[in-house]
């Protein structure tokens, strides 16, 4: 059996709409700015503990490495070796450059709520994912 399709108005590849157009790229914007901040939250959270500078994890460093060089322990040497590792890993963390949250939480202000209605979420999913409160009042999601 054989078919044959027969170009209708319906089958016809549409073109969108100026309008759908701008819709779509609000969407994207929205998007791009509420999933750019989340980021960023989730990147920059909190640590539990007390914050350690950098001049204090370097001499943790020296220190971690005399450990390794002098051992005659081969359990020590590798305990020091890995915290070498952990420590010089905090230590990049610690120079690394911070994100202008305030930028990110600027185009979340203006596209949260937007995305929040367009998708269904609501203020509790935002709260669970490390928004402030006050973020969210800026936003205008309501609880």
């Amino acid at each position: 059996m054989t078919y044959y399709w027969v170009m209708t108005e319906q089958t016809k590849k549409r073109q969108p709409s100026q309008e759908q157009l701008a819709a779509m790229g609000r969407g994207r914007r929205a998007s791009a700015s509420v999933g750019a901040y989340l980021e960023a939250l989730e990147q920059h959270k909190p640590k539990r503990g007390r914050r350690v500078s950098a001049e204090e994890l370097e001499a943790r460093i020296d220190k971690t490495k005399d450990i390794a060089a002098n051992s005659t322990s081969a359990l020590q040497r590798l305990n020091a070796t890995q915290e070498l590792i952990d420590l010089e890993r905090r230590l990049e963390e610690a120079r690394a450059p911070k994100i202008d949250l305030s930028a990110l939480e600027k185009g979340f202000v203006e596209f949260g709520a937007t995305y929040a209605s367009s998708k269904g979420i609501s203020y509790e999913a935002f709260r669970a994912v490390g928004v402030p409160p006050a973020v969210l009042k800026a936003a205008g999601i309501q609880k």
